[in-house]
């Protein structure tokens, strides 16, 4: 599989049909080596952390016996992603220069073995699914985290501490670090986050930190690529228009804010978008 041509169509597949890694390397633009070498290295994630459950419980799979389908053994699931993604590849969080564009290009987080949250949730994602395994992303509020469910049991984990299990304390205080002290945890939060969503909040992450260091050019590649990801998001035009404005291209932002002023929703705010067209055709008069 190519993953650039596989963001050519992810547009058009059913949500549960997308390959995040797959497609999060074909959105990557910092690939210092062939794509055969990072489709191959998750192969090896795969196969490793395979053989390592199977050393655990005699399967192949996410079941605890070869020929039984009817118990998933989470915790041995997510031991195993902790030794072999965490411990024999040596996969970490950035601590140290978290807002680094290189922690959301899941090419140069292959190459470095270091990322931002969502990032490293994506492998871990991706080697679970291929394991038949289920796993998710939680969005939580300021921190992106998995889940593992089996057997009528959960296991939430946060990839970007070694995939560290949280409890119910270690959520709320990450509520409360990203929205204030009398923030509580709420049921919404535990919500599962579709493959798009996660893909375009990658590429939103990357986005940000270009507009952050003025790429604007850049950001407008992220932006064209979220696009591809859902192309029927009308917002992405009233973005676009706003980063032309920017980079004075006013009759091409004047074209994108015409378009989302046109196509978007009845709940989409249009104030914004009417009062920047309207500065922008008084430029040009």
């Amino acid at each position: 599989m190519d993953p650039v041509k596989y963001i050519d169509t992810i547009g058009e597949l059913e949500d549960d049909d997308i390959d995040l890694a797959i497609a999060a390397l074909g959105l990557a633009t910092m690939a210092s080596r062939p794509m055969e070498y990072y489709l191959n290295h998750l192969q090896s994630l795969r196969t490793a952390t395979s053989e390592y459950y199977s050393s655990l419980t005699g399967s192949l799979t996410g079941t605890d016996a070869i020929g039984s389908t009817n118990t998933a053994n989470i915790h041995k699931q997510l031991h195993c992603l902790q030794a072999v993604v965490f411990g024999e590849f040596d996969y970490c969080g950035n601590q140290e220069n978290y807002d680094e564009l290189e922690n959301a290009d899941l090419c140069a987080v292959i190459d470095r073995r270091k990322g931002m949250p969502i990032a490293l949730s994506i492998l871990c994602i991706h080697i679970a699914r291929s394991l038949g395994w289920d796993c998710a992303g939680i969005a939580m509020p300021g921190h992106f985290i998995c889940r593992l469910h089996g057997s009528g049991e959960r296991l939430v984990f946060d990839p970007f501490n070694k995939a560290k299990i949280l409890e119910a304390p270690d959520l709320r205080q990450l509520v409360k670090q990203a929205m204030g002290p009398e923030a509580e945890l709420k049921p919404e939060y535990y919500d599962v986050v579709s493959n798009s969503m996660i893909l375009l909040r990658l590429q939103n992450n990357i986005k940000l930190r270009q507009l952050q260091a003025n790429h604007y050019e850049q950001a407008l590649d992220t932006l064209a690529s979220m696009q591809k990801i859902s192309p029927e998001e009308t917002g992405f035009l009233f973005e676009r228009g706003q980063i032309l404005a920017r980079i004075n291209q006013p009759m091409a932002a004047i074209d994108c804010l015409k378009q989302y002023i046109e196509k978007a929703p009845a709940h989409y705010d249009r104030s914004q978008a009417t009062l920047l067209l309207q500065k922008l055709n008084k430029q040009l008069n």
